[in-house]
């Protein structure tokens, strides 16, 4: 056995350790992502760690963080008929056998292609993904959401992502009017002890949860052990709490809330806040019912702290060609 010269080997370690940042980009290539930071070590060939003020920027999603581990993932693409056993049928073993005669001469076999040799080199590093472990002041933008957490898994290959103890907002919309037709609210707040992405669209919030009151802080929300979030469709909650100013309203076994991308859907609406010198502090609770694109039923429930009590109302509302439209509304 050879013996090792530490002082010869320490060296060479602290020559790949201080790379410079360009030299880290070529220790690792063609990664999905652009990536900037005060230090960096490369742990193995697999694995780079980056941290100080840690940027990264992917094609659909932003990333910043104290510290940032890489993990390297490289997917070798085949062709048909890779990797034959020696002997199997269909080998090179098998074609020789059957390219001899009885006797053990060569048979009348043709020469072999040599389009094998002409063949261009399959790079490894062609289709790279990669793994994000993040921690430490993370904060990811997305197309559709901004979270921030205390710690990030993101996967490039499917955009997958788990959060913890994480909050953040999603844009539902442009801006828009409740009064039209069911509309929402154009920004969801939303916090969990765990958020999932398991789709671009699509995240699965636990034990947490979300409200449209964008004020610092709301006036209302729905708390839930459980719900999932499909953008442009509904947002499913399980055991959900409805909380005004931190005081638990009434509990909900199952909800499904309407988000629909076009903002017409039927199901609850966002509940709404109000304050009068008449009724006192209001809480409007409204179930919206298409009846087709050119009507519609809301069904109002308010609660006023001042009344003591609570109040029902019904609304219709229909438009028709020329310009013709009408409402109907009982209490």
């Amino acid at each position: 056995m050879g013996t090792v010269h530490r002082p010869a080997f320490l060296a060479a370690v602290a020559a790949v350790l201080l790379l410079p940042a360009s030299a880290a980009a070529q220790l690792f290539p063609n990664l999905p992502f652009d990536y900037r930071q005060g230090h960096y070590e490369v742990v193995s060939g697999s694995h780079l760690r980056l941290s100080g003020d840690v940027q990264i920027n992917g094609e659909t999603f932003d990333l910043s963080a104290d510290q940032v581990d890489i993990y390297i993932d490289t997917e070798e693409t085949g062709s048909e008929g890779d990797a034959v056993a020696e002997g199997e049928p269909g080998s090179d073993a098998e074609a020789d056998s059957e390219g001899q005669d009885e006797d053990g001469g060569a048979g009348n076999r043709e020469p072999e292609d040599d389009a094998e040799e002409d063949a261009e080199p399959v790079d490894p590093l062609a289709n790279i993904t990669a793994r994000l472990v993040a921690s430490g002041s993370v904060v990811y933008s997305g197309l559709d959401a901004r979270i921030a957490a205390d710690r990030l898994e993101y996967r490039t290959k499917d955009q997958t992502a788990v959060f913890e103890n994480a909050s953040g907002s999603i844009n539902l919309a442009d801006e828009v009017d409740r009064s039209m037709f069911g509309t929402q609210e154009p920004d969801m707040l939303f916090y969990g002890q765990r958020i999932e992405r398991l789709a671009p669209r699509t995240y699965r919030i636990t034990k947490g949860a979300f409200t449209s009151c964008v004020q610092p802080t709301p006036r209302w929300e729905l708390v839930s052990s459980s719900f999932t979030i499909n953008l442009d469709s509904y947002v499913m909650l399980r055991n959900a709490v409805l909380k005004v100013k931190g005081v638990p309203v009434f509990y909900i076994p199952a909800l499904p809330y309407p988000i629909p991308e076009e903002g017409r859907a039927t199901g609850l609406l966002m509940p709404t806040w109000g304050n009068s010198s008449y009724h006192g502090s209001s809480l409007s609770n409204a179930f919206f019912l298409a009846l087709g694109r050119s009507q519609d039923v809301t069904l109002y429930n308010d609660w006023y702290t001042s009344l003591g009590g609570m109040g029902s109302a019904a609304e219709y509302r229909y438009t028709r060609g020329g310009g013709s439209q009408g409402t109907a509304r009982i209490h």
